[in-house]
């Protein structure tokens, strides 16, 4: 009988910890692809002073917390991610404002999907 509470509270602590890091995902990555999207529109109408200072603020809050994320996430995405931003530094420098709202519609969809990415589905418990 001592076993089966141990399963118990065992099963119980890899769902709550399941939990916690599908929300902890989604809620810090979401605001950060809404951003990005918005540096987007800004890069269109050729703000580009506006969406590379937009971009740095979610730059810095993704090496804030990539280190935690990447124990979660695929390291294809990261390392994707963290190419995306440099190519938008890239752009920045050569004024280059489609490619830049370019980059800024791929980076957003890859921080987005960082919260998808573990929604619990019944295809994941197969």
């Amino acid at each position: 009988m001592k076993r089966l509470w141990i399963g118990v509270a065992l099963m119980a602590l890899l769902l709550s910890g399941g939990i916690w890091e599908f929300r902890w995902l989604e809620t810090t990555y979401k605001p950060a692809a809404a951003a990005m999207e918005q540096a987007e529109n800004m890069a269109q109408d050729r703000d580009l002073d506006g969406a590379a200072a937009l971009t740095r603020s979610v730059q810095r809050t993704w090496n804030a917390k990539k280190h935690i994320a990447a124990a979660f996430v695929p390291h294809d995405i990261i390392d994707e991610i963290e190419c995306l931003f440099a190519q938008l530094e890239l752009y920045q420098i050569g004024g280059d404002t489609t490619a830049y709202a370019v980059g800024c519609t791929q980076l957003s969809m890859l921080l987005a999907a960082l919260g998808e990415v573990h929604i619990p589905t019944w295809w994941n418990f197969l």
